[in-house]
């Protein structure tokens, strides 16, 4: 369910003044692409679950500091992004300070593996599909931390000045992240084929 930018703006302001109906229709318009978003970064369904529900709990929480200088969706992706932010810290910790002895557990899923395309109508074309999209996942991969968040943020359709403000840097730092980030993953692309 996208919303206008108007009428998003208006949710915001109902939503700041404690309007929870308000603030459902702008969870509801925005919960897949922060779930996707917290999916792609952490490669991880449950966790991206967990990691959703937390963002808009922090977002409602903190809805009264929300200023509108950068649309809703903006905000609470950048909500998002410190949320897998600190899944990545308290993973490093946990595995760091970890006494499970347990090794040999595989990594963790792939993405195609954790969100399957259902609408995929034939099976040789989804076997191509999956194979294109763990492609594409091992691409992003590649990247530097910073390059990844920023094509996946610019691929949720953010603008550079929204990426800007969710990571807090300059925005011709995120065009060069993400000039970067094209290069690289078009040559990775290029060379999987």
């Amino acid at each position: 369910m996208e919303i206008s930018t108007d009428r998003d703006q208006e949710l915001a302001t109902a939503a700041t003044g404690g309007d929870r109906n308000a603030f459902e229709i702008l969870m509801r318009s925005s919960q897949q692409a922060v779930f996707s978003l917290a999916c792609r970064l952490t490669k991880n369904e449950s966790e991206a679950d967990d990691i959703t529900q937390e963002t808009f709990i922090s977002a409602w929480k903190h809805i009264g500091s929300f200023r509108g200088e950068i649309p809703f969706k903006a905000w609470v992706l950048k909500i998002t992004l410190n949320k897998c932010r600190s899944f990545w810290r308290w993973s490093n910790i946990r595995r760091l300070v970890s006494l499970d002895q347990d090794t040999d557990r595989p990594d963790e899923q792939s993405l195609h593996e954790t969100i399957p395309d259902k609408n995929l109508p034939q099976p040789d074309k989804a076997f191509e599909s999956l194979d294109h999209s763990e492609k594409i996942t091992r691409a992003l991969n590649a990247l530097s931390l910073k390059q990844r968040e920023a094509a996946i943020l610019r691929g949720q359709g953010l603008e550079i000045r929204e990426i800007a403000a969710i990571m807090k840097t300059a925005q011709g730092t995120i065009k060069a992240h993400l000039f970067e980030a094209r290069r690289k993953l078009a040559l990775t692309l290029r060379e999987g084929l």
